[in-house]
């Protein structure tokens, strides 16, 4: 984890060197006028500044990892014969195995710069064909303005979708996208007050977007604020009593709206709940569960109930009426990161998830509100996290992407309710986790960016279930991933928040510890 740590300190000083030079104001409707490198160092020092001090930082861990693994060899304190446990004894190994696995992709860029810079020529200049105005029109309507991930999407009744927040390359994102189905484009909206990721953003009864907690450099966040679609306006709400991040906030019945669990200061999980009312603006407390959990899911029972599950081995279910939790039902597996959807029949179906350790499930189980216990169904065919389950018009749950034993997954599986079968659908067309997906008004889903094998992503897509087929809708114009999307009441999504940082850092720090 130190080592880590020590690559986001990197980036963030390079972050700082070149951001006079590279600050966008996304605010901007006219790109500003565009000019050349004045010298040949000047445009050097901006390659070394982005991708090509890779190169040093990659034979860095390579001769450090191999000697160190010589050492242990040497000091037989490793073993080919010994538990896999014993790799963790090596951290520079591993990500040596890991850096030379992407060793083509930092080669092949290196190489393009180097081109770039005998010829005089840079992508990053301000009147090259790729950064023209020609190019910036092409990418509004194609791209997210900014690239981001764990951020947030909502749907509006308009059926447009408000992208907000989350983490960009060098920093966190207080930008906010709004895509409309109508003219599959994605349109920048107003920015967020504060810059923010692992957020929830929550369509209210008013068809205004409730954004809550989330986390940014000034660390843990129980900031809270309101997006009006009407007026393209975000507006400062109460704040929450506790900083919070990886919780949950659910819409009730009566109009407020119910957080549980997270991580705050101090507290690697918690068991505090809290209910926003926005007819006053103000956060009151409710009774807390009896088990501390942080990357669960919670879900609205048909009875108004919220069963809020995993993140522990165990479920509880919170009654409105009496402001208190039922007692914990435990789970057939313990899991987070894992997904949850509502039946039409009322029962919850949990997916896949995590057990610590990388141990990925594929596993899934089905909740009985009548009797309150869980059952063991069949298995997916893919063990995943960090993938996303929703529920289609023809009552089935479609699952896509998340993070499998190898890689970023792309595949996507159906399952049926009437038959209790997994069955595998149409691959994305990209690999992704930590990423959206929401069910428009059509009955189609969209699918927004996430984290990738090549990174923070920044594309979309479409599935059809009429024909089972995924297509390329537009891109975002900012890569984000641990972002929320919201459908609007306008039928647009709202994606707000998220990171956009280039290395897998991310998914590995809001790992438990």
């Amino acid at each position: 984890m130190n080592h880590f740590k020590i690559k986001q300190n990197i980036l963030s000083v390079v972050s700082s060197f070149t951001s006079s030079a590279f600050k966008i104001d996304s605010n901007n409707v006219v790109p500003p006028e565009r000019k050349q490198w004045t010298n040949p160092i000047e445009l050097f020092l901006t390659l070394v500044a982005f991708d090509a001090f890779l190169i040093p930082y990659t034979l860095m861990l390579i001769f450090i990892g191999a000697l160190v693994f010589y050492l242990e060899l040497t000091l037989e304190q490793f073993t080919c014969a010994g538990p896999l446990a014993v790799w963790n004894v090596n951290p520079l190994l591993r990500e040596t195995l890991a850096t030379l696995s992407q060793i083509d992709i930092i080669s092949m860029r290196s190489i393009v710069y180097l081109y770039y810079l005998i010829n005089k020529i840079c992508i990053f200049r301000y009147d090259n064909v790729f950064n023209g105005v020609e190019s910036d029109q092409l990418n509004t309507r194609t791209r997210m303005a900014t690239a981001r991930h764990v951020h947030a999407a909502t749907l509006f009744n308009s059926s447009e979708v408000l992208a907000t927040a989350g983490y960009g390359y060098t920093d966190y994102l207080a930008s906010s996208e709004i895509y409309d189905p109508s003219t599959s484009q994605w349109n920048p909206t107003a920015r967020m007050a504060r810059a923010r990721t692992a957020h929830t953003g929550t369509l209210l009864q008013s068809g205004k977007v409730l954004v809550t907690g989330g986390v940014a450099n000034t660390g843990y966040m129980s900031s809270c604020e309101i997006y009006d679609p009407l007026t393209g306006q975000w507006n400062t709400a109460a704040s929450m009593a506790i900083p919070r991040i990886s919780h949950t906030a659910t819409l009730l019945n009566s109009g407020q709206v119910l957080v549980t669990g997270g991580i705050t200061f101090g507290a690697p999980a918690l068991n505090n709940s809290e209910i926003y009312d926005p007819s006053t603006d103000k956060w009151n407390p409710t009774s807390s569960m009896a088990t501390a959990r942080t990357s669960h899911t919670a879900t609205l029972l048909k009875s108004d109930k919220v069963l809020v599950a995993g993140g522990a081995a165990s479920s509880e279910v919170y009654d409105p009426s009496t402001g208190q939790w039922n007692p914990p039902t435990s789970m057939a597996t313990a899991r987070y990161y894992h997904a949850a959807a509502l039946l039409r029949s009322g029962k919850v179906l949990a997916t896949g998830g995590d057990v610590g350790s990388a141990n990925y499930l594929a596993s899934s189980e089905l909740y009985h509100p009548s009797t309150g216990q869980w059952d063991t169904i069949r298995n997916m065919a893919t063990a995943r996290k960090l993938h996303t389950a929703i529920l289609l018009r023809s009552g089935k749950v479609l699952v896509t992407g998340g993070v499998g034993s190898s890689d970023f997954l792309a595949s996507c599986e159906i399952y049926d309710p009437s038959t209790g079968q997994w069955n595998n659908i149409t691959s994305m067309t990209a690999g992704r986790a930590a990423h959206t997906t929401t069910l428009l008004n059509s009955g189609k889903v969209l699918a927004t960016a996430g984290y990738g094998g090549t990174g923070i992503l920044d594309s979309s897509e479409i599935y059809d279930p009429s024909t089972g087929k995924w297509n390329p809708a537009a891109s975002l114009a900012t890569s984000r991933t641990y972002h929320t999307a919201t459908l609007l009441n306008s039928g647009k999504v709202l994606v707000t928040g998220g990171e956009k940082l280039g290395s897998h850092m991310t998914i590995i720090h809001l790992k438990k510890e």
